[in-house]
């Protein structure tokens, strides 16, 4: 008997067709169903995209309008209110009164926050200089100590954050063209002379102001804890008082600020 391989094509091709009927095989599966269900798939998956692109751009209007309509964002705020789920909207509103959302640091003793600033730490005259309470942050670079004053008499009560008086210094200076640039128009925005260094006064609750840091940088610092606020440069210092007192009243105590 010769082999399939010793077979001419035209009777090789005989020999297979004749072996196919006695060879046992599982019969072809239904391959249309998986078509059909692959195409649905497919047709689903297109669907889900073209919904989460949908929706992509849908946030993206959305996000841009919150940014410029305030209303908007109110009524987004009530749309969304879920069970469970607090939503805040903040516009720039009253800061909150608690010390660990003033951002001002730790709270520590007075000899303390001399002891870890590096710098030589100036403080108000008379009954100011014992703070009700003082606060240390280790940023700016050469940290920054922070003297809090409760409202009183002769500290009336600052209506955004319930403080009478804020008085912080750190390692930095400013230049009129950075603090100008962000000073929303209708402040108050006055340039003075405060202990023989520049100064400057701005009413009106402005959102920030920026500064150089010790090691050059230009930084970005938050005002937003009472309506008028004195800046001015000492020694080496930026210092800011932030109170609700009136301009006059501001320089009298800052005149007086010094190391005791």
């Amino acid at each position: 008997m010769r082999s399939l391989h010793d077979l001419p094509d035209h009777e090789l091709d005989v020999a297979l067709e004749e072996l196919g009927d006695f060879l046992a095989y599982p019969p072809a599966p239904d391959l249309s169903r998986r078509v059909v269900a692959r195409v649905r798939g497919d047709r689903r998956s297109a669907g889900w995209r073209r919904w989460a692109y949908a929706a992509a751009f849908v946030a993206f209007v959305l996000a841009a309008s919150l940014v410029a309509s305030p209303a908007l964002r109110h009524a987004v705020a009530d749309w969304l209110g879920l069970p469970g789920i607090s939503i805040r909207v903040d516009d720039d509103g009253p800061a909150p009164r608690d010390d660990a959302r003033l951002a001002l640091g730790r709270q520590v003793t007075l000899a303390r926050a001399r002891d870890l600033a590096d710098f030589a730490v100036l403080s108000p005259p008379g009954a100011l200089e014992r703070p009700d309470r003082v606060h240390f942050a280790p940023d700016p670079p050469g940290g920054q100590v922070s003297f809090v004053y409760r409202a009183g008499p002769g500290l009336p009560e600052a209506e955004s954050s319930g403080i009478g008086l804020l008085l912080t210094e750190f390692r930095g200076d400013f230049h009129r063209e950075l603090i100008g640039k962000i000073v929303p128009p209708d402040a108050n925005f006055r340039s003075l002379e405060v202990n023989g260094g520049r100064g400057y006064w701005i009413g009106g609750r402005p959102h920030s102001f920026l500064y150089i840091d010790d090691r050059g940088q230009v930084r970005e610092e938050s005002v937003r804890f009472a309506d008028n606020v004195l800046l001015w440069e000492q020694g080496g210092l930026t210092l800011r008082l932030e109170s609700a007192l009136t301009l006059p009243q501001a320089l009298d105590i800052a005149r007086f600020v010094k190391e005791r």
